[in-house]
Formats: structure tokens, sequence, C-alpha cells
């Protein structure tokens, strides 16, 4: 996604541990980060 310019989204993938094509490596800090995102997005909004 990094190589399209697409920001990564954990809502992209409904059942990743039913996936064979999923990798986890890396979910739980690109899932810290996607948070970190809509938490300073909502802040910015708020004022």
């Amino acid at each position: 996604l990094e190589g399209i310019g697409v920001e990564v989204d954990p809502h992209m993938v409904a059942s990743p541990r039913e996936s064979s094509y999923v990798r986890m490596d890396g979910w739980d800090q690109e899932a810290a980060r996607w948070f970190e995102r809509k938490a300073q997005e909502r802040s910015t909004l708020a004022g």
C-alpha cells in the first residue's frame, strides 16, 4: 500500500485471522498508528 500511496486502514481486512493471504507481522504497530492518526484528526476537527 505504501508503494501506491494508500494509507493503511485496519478496516481493510474484515477477518485477518481467517485469510491466509494476510501477513500479521506489523499489524499491531499499524493499528496503533491508525488510532493515533484518527485521534489527531479528531483533535484537529475539535479545534
